[in-house]
């Protein structure tokens, strides 16, 4: 495959991740309304977007730069957006569309430095 082709993966992949983890942040916000602190919800949404990202990344790339990379998009995410694991409409809009060209610069930081040519 070519780096271009593989680099499209892995930003598909952290797609799916976030389409995976707004099912689970739905039903977070359920119980937001009566004991799950922001904390413990925080949580939850990072290992939930952790875990989908890497399921799909390591179809390209090795498991160590997979945890690397969803962990690096995570963080650089987070930057853009501190209320990410809560708002549900820009995560309804990313499944939908995909990044904005925004996002996409802010996670292509985090691909591997040998597809990053």
């Amino acid at each position: 495959r070519s780096v271009m082709a593989k680099k499209i993966l892995i930003v598909i992949g952290v797609i799916v991740a976030i389409s995976l983890v707004a099912s689970l942040v739905e039903t977070l916000v359920m119980q937001s309304q009566t004991q799950v602190t922001s904390t413990a919800r925080d949580n939850t949404f990072k290992n939930a977007f952790i875990s989908g990202c890497k399921s799909e990344a390591v179809k390209t790339i090795t498991e160590a730069e997979a945890i690397s990379y969803c962990n690096c998009c995570y963080d650089k995410l987070l930057a853009l957006y501190p209320d990410l694991s809560t708002n549900e409409e820009r995560m309804d809009r990313v499944i939908a569309e995909g990044f904005t060209s925004t996002e996409t610069d802010a996670v292509v930081v985090c691909l591997p430095e040998s597809m990053r040519q």
